[in-house]
């Protein structure tokens, strides 16, 4: 059995070398000195929402494309119905509500770096 070693907390003057000094600590990435950080952060996470869309579009359309043949019963005979999410149509309706969520919060994003003082 090892003993783990004991790390000391990293001082004030340590945990400020860590933290980026030329842009705020939200904006990464290659263009945060720049004046378009904040364009290109939001177009690039609405990018990204964009793709993971298409790919829930794809799982969808592979996934749900026959109908369910038998259907599932309790012991007693009674039928239960199936999962709305787990048909295509309810898949189609939680890919459209990803993508307005996500874009929206892209958007969202956008407005409070641009009102806000604290991103600047």
């Amino acid at each position: 059995m090892h003993a783990v070693p004991r790390c000391r907390p990293l001082s004030a003057r340590a945990r400020a070398d860590l933290l980026p000094r030329s842009a705020a600590v939200i904006k990464l990435g290659p263009l945060r000195a720049t004046e378009a950080a904040e364009v290109a952060g939001s177009l690039s996470a609405a990018g990204l929402v964009l793709i993971l869309t298409a790919c829930l579009s794809i799982y969808g359309a592979v996934s749900f494309q026959q109908p369910e043949i038998v259907g599932v019963k309790t012991l007693t005979g009674r039928s239960i119905a199936r999962d709305p999410l787990q048909t295509s149509e309810g898949w189609a309706q939680f890919t459209s509500g990803w993508l307005v969520g996500g874009l929206s919060g892209c958007a969202w994003a956008y407005i409070l770096t641009q009102v806000l003082p604290y991103y600047s």
